[in-house]
């Protein structure tokens, strides 16, 4: 999506999530010599200082993950609208490279209960599951949630509404992360719990 030119109405959209969020971050496809060996290293570290590796950090260290993962979901999810003969309910995003999860919806052990107490740490645990190339270790979050921000026409309930059913189209038909819908996967759906107009 593009990002239009303000001024435009901006809506705040609360999200939290309906299953844990797998993350997997990857460097570019070209590996050298030097990437190479550090990955080979990583792969006999502890599975939690594996799965480290696969974090999202944002620029003061913060958990999240990338605007470029919201943006494809709901990018598709509008296609999706587009088929059915949908007027898409949202103008575009503004661009934001990284997207933070909202404090208080990381939770502690205490609300896991079939998690190793030992193995979950702000909020996140390790996670080893078979892949095409064996057994992968990614970093899973048990519960999370973000707020986005899009552009609309206008901020009327009629506009409100349309934005929550596309993002809930977005959360649950392709949804963030690895193993998402999208992949085929049951990770990362999330759906909307506050929707609201920005206030000038």
């Amino acid at each position: 999506m593009t990002e239009p030119t303000p001024p435009h109405p901006i809506v705040r959209v609360v999200c939290k999530s309906l299953s844990p969020m797998l993350q997997d971050y990857s460097e570019p496809c070209t590996i050298n010599a030097y990437q190479l060996a550090l990955q080979t290293a990583i792969s006999k570290l502890p599975r939690r200082e594996r799965a480290e590796y696969k974090l999202y950090r944002g620029p003061h260290n913060e958990l999240g993950f990338t605007f470029e993962m919201l943006n494809a979901a709901i990018s598709d999810a509008i296609k999706q609208q587009e088929k059915q003969g949908v007027t898409p309910a949202i103008l575009g995003m503004p661009f934001r490279e990284f997207i933070p999860f909202d404090q208080g919806t990381l939770h502690a052990d205490r609300d896991h209960p079939k998690e190793p107490k030992k193995n979950i740490r702000n909020g996140w645990t390790a996670d080893l599951r078979k892949s095409r190339d064996g057994m992968a270790c990614r970093a899973k979050f048990p519960t999370w949630g973000f707020t986005a921000f899009c552009y609309v026409a206008s901020p009327d309930e009629a506009t409100l509404q349309a934005v929550r059913v596309l993002f809930n189209l977005a959360g649950l038909s392709c949804g963030l992360g690895a193993y998402r819908p999208a992949h085929g996967g049951p990770f990362g759906t999330f759906t909307v719990v506050e929707i609201a107009a920005e206030t000038t």
